[in-house]
């Protein structure tokens, strides 16, 4: 006959082993690398990257890592009508989260739905947050004192601070008409109509010509 401390401790077995069960199939938020984008429908591919650790019957361990994360959507800072979008490519480090419920009837209609399932925090219900980053892909010589958008060695940016705001690249477009209240300081040649302020020559009334510099 099994002794009291013998079947409390396989009903702790049992628990822990449902515990166990139950909590192996409830996802709350994971590590992931973007495999692949699909720009129309705003989602990726994503493989989670922690390798995880199966114990069989006989007690073998073996390795595995978690299934790929497919239509997976992603997050882009917007609102009001505006939004801000970055490049994500394949590589990109991110954080998927999983829903409490089923989002796809929301995500295929918007509004209010139904959900389509009774789903809680499943695998399926992934959404992912790009930009979080491990050590070694750390954005460098981060700005504290500016918001910025940049490329990742700073030779193209957008620096906005306190009474100054930095555009930094090779080319700027500006495609529009632009209005400046204040002065300007140009270093460097100035191309108007095709015609260069530095080089262009003036005509004169004795016939001569004289450069803007004189």
């Amino acid at each position: 006959m099994n002794t009291i401390s013998q079947l409390l401790g396989d009903q702790e077995r049992s628990f822990n082993q449902f515990a166990d069960d139950i909590t192996g199939k409830l996802y709350c938020a994971l590590p992931a690398i973007v495999q692949s984008v699909n720009l129309e429908n705003q989602t990726i591919e994503a493989q989670p990257v922690t390798i995880m650790k199966r114990t069989d019957d006989s007690g073998v361990v073996t390795d595995f890592t978690l299934p790929l994360l497919v239509d997976v959507p992603f997050q882009c800072y917007k609102g009001g009508g505006y939004s801000i979008t970055v490049p994500i490519k394949a590589g990109d480090e991110c954080l998927i989260i999983f829903t409490d419920v089923d989002y796809s009837a929301w995500f295929q209609n918007g509004g209010f739905n139904h959900a389509e399932h009774s789903f809680t925090h499943s695998y399926s219900n992934a959404m992912a947050l790009i930009g979080f980053s491990s050590e070694v892909n750390a954005i460098p010589e981060y700005n504290p004192n500016a918001i910025e958008v940049r490329n990742a060695d700073g030779t193209e940016k957008i620096s906005l601070s306190e009474g100054n705001i930095i555009l930094k690249s090779a080319t700027i477009t500006l495609d529009g008409n632009v209005n400046v209240n204040g002065s300007q300081t140009v270093t460097g040649d100035t191309t108007i109509g095709g015609i260069s302020y530095l080089q262009h020559v003036h005509g004169t009334s004795s016939g001569n010509t004289t450069t803007p510099i004189g």
